[in-house]
């Protein structure tokens, strides 16, 4: 009897100590499984450097078109943006964003591009800066610019200013910005624009109807954050996303700075992504 009862408590240790090793044998392979798994995404990461993007200290100036796919004097506008993407001085001396705005969609046709915070944020313009609402509008470095109705080139415009350096880090999608102004000063916005290109529309409403428009430098995303103070500079991170916007064939990044709750920017800095 007593040796039936031990043959019986040997099975059942037995059995337990198979478990115990079985169950050890399947935690190492699935931490093992997850330990080359982020290898391979660090090693995949590391394949890939981040870009830099960096201002000198002098002004890079923001080109701002407002504009609508509902508006029949646009075309031509959009149309010269477009011719920015070959100029030397695109990313170094200008970054150019096309905001397309919704106040022309009653008219018969609803651009897709178009948001109400860029309306608003034309609208900003002439609060703060006394610079009227219409469409196409330009504004160059936070000042109206009427020069491309005369057909003037934005070569001839100085922009002397020196703000400081606009730096940003991209790293996949995550992008730190880092401002050094000239001289130290207080808090600071920080705005990022995702910019869309090679845009094909085919239009079947409104003033442009019939016709196919090409949009570059398309603002399809944007955001803002609040600097942090990091001794003379002013930091912060954001993350885009192109796969919640339309759909581009190339995609680029505008950056820039400005005093809290003002629209005129201060130091802007841009690239291909």
């Amino acid at each position: 009897m007593l040796a039936s009862v031990f043959e019986k408590a040997l099975e059942i240790s037995t059995r337990l100590f198979m478990f115990c090793v079985a169950t050890t044998s399947l935690s190492f392979i699935l931490i093992s499984s997850a330990l080359a798994s982020n290898a391979v995404e660090r090693s995949a990461s590391a394949g890939t450097p981040a870009k830099i993007i960096q201002s000198t200290a002098k002004q890079v100036a923001l080109i701002e078109l407002y504009t609508s796919e509902g508006c029949s004097s646009c075309p031509p506008a959009d149309k010269w943006l477009t011719s920015l993407k070959s100029s030397p001085d695109l990313w170094k001396r200008w970054v150019p964003v096309a905001f397309h705005v919704d106040y022309w969609n009653y008219l018969g046709w609803d651009d897709d591009f178009a948001k109400p915070a860029f309306s608003q944020r034309q609208r900003l313009y002439g609060r703060q800066e006394s610079i009227s609402t219409y469409t196409p509008g330009f504004i160059v470095d936070g000042r109206e610019w009427r020069g491309w109705f005369r057909g003037k080139s934005l070569n001839k415009m100085n922009f002397v200013d020196e703000p400081g350096v606009l730096k940003a880090t991209v790293d996949g999608a995550q992008v730190s910005v880092e401002f050094a102004p000239k001289i130290p000063s207080g808090q600071k916005e920080i705005h990022w624009a995702l910019l869309g290109f090679d845009y094909k529309r085919p239009i079947r409403g409104g003033e442009n109807r019939g016709r196919q428009l090409v949009h570059d430098f398309v603002v399809v995303d944007q955001g803002r954050l609040n600097g942090v103070a990091n001794g003379n500079k002013w930091t912060g991170d954001f993350v885009y996303q192109t796969s919640q916007v339309p759909a581009a064939k190339q995609y680029g990044i505008a950056i820039w700075v400005s005093e809290p709750g003002r629209v005129k920017p201060i130091q802007a800095v841009g690239d291909w992504l």
